[in-house]
């Protein structure tokens, strides 16, 4: 049996992977902040926060985080870098807001109502979105990050099912948009890009949480140690589709009885629906004139 062993160069990238961390999750960190978080020397520290400066992956500042000691300054993300536009997916809406570099929010959250019968008219709906904001933010790159419901491989960016869709077939979203806009595109399942950015907004700094998101279906994601965890074939989380009630009415995923018929949003409305018509009509409740 063979174990691979750590050569010079894995151990350098791991450190620039643990440092690029520590700075999305804490927005600005010093050299000697870094050395404490990662437990390397500062000779160490400051040889691969060079390197990252010079690539242009992260900024220095001279601004001191602190009136203790000596101290050279922070480092962060450049905020000059391309802006995201981050959008939240489904055959009927599009979610949408446009963030910089450094992860803040720049202009307003929109909510976009959309006929989308086909994949083409849904890439269309996306596209048309990104292009108003290409036209508010001239000669600004704008990439795509999109959470988008049902199973998603997220090396591919393809949307493999996506429940609700009139469609059934798998849609190639991350190199169909990619084509048409010449930009970088993220594609992931919806509940996922939640727990990430739980991870990297929220200052707890939880190592283990999961996401719960109800909506006309219902979707989770686990983060353990830190890490999104997704199971064989990218399918933890889909506890939608648990069964429930074996004899219980026929889900979207062809099977009986699923959560999502009984505790998803589309299930409780058409509950309260079934209950309101069998209640007995006063002259107060009465909606007639």
């Amino acid at each position: 049996m063979q174990i691979a062993g750590l050569n010079n160069q894995t151990v350098r990238q791991h450190n620039r992977r643990a440092i690029m961390a520590l700075i999305w999750r804490y927005k600005r960190l010093s050299k000697s902040q870094l050395a404490t978080h990662t437990g390397l020397s500062i000779p160490a520290v400051s040889k691969i926060l060079d390197e990252l400066v010079s690539e242009g992956k992260l900024s220095h500042s001279s601004e001191n985080l602190s009136s203790r000691g000596m101290n050279s300054g922070h480092y962060q993300i450049p905020n000059d870098g391309p802006l995201i536009l981050c959008m939240n997916v489904t055959p009927t809406s599009i979610e949408s807001q446009l963030i910089d570099a450094q992860m803040t929010p720049v202009g307003d959250f929109r909510h976009t109502q959309v006929n989308a019968p086909t994949p083409e008219a849904l890439l269309t709906a996306i596209e048309d979105l990104w292009r108003q904001q290409q036209k508010n933010c001239p000669g600004r790159i704008i990439n795509l990050a999109l959470g988008v419901h049902g199973q998603v491989d997220p090396d591919t960016g393809v949307s493999q099912t996506m429940p609700q869709a009139p469609w059934k077939k798998p849609v190639e979203i991350k190199y169909l948009l990619e084509e048409r806009l010449r930009v970088s595109v993220r594609v992931d399942n919806d509940c996922i890009m939640l727990a990430l950015a739980e991870k990297w907004q929220n200052g707890s700094n939880r190592q283990d949480f999961c996401i719960v998101n109800v909506d006309y279906g219902i979707g989770s994601s686990f983060v353990i140690n830190g890490q999104i965890y997704r199971g064989m074939l990218n399918g933890s989380g889909q506890i939608g589709h648990t069964i429930f009630d074996r004899d219980g009415i026929a889900c979207d995923c062809g099977r009986y009885g699923c959560l999502e018929t009984v505790a998803s949003l589309s299930a409780l409305k058409k509950q309260a629906r079934v209950w309101l018509k069998s209640r007995p009509t006063t002259p107060d409740l009465d909606p007639r004139p």
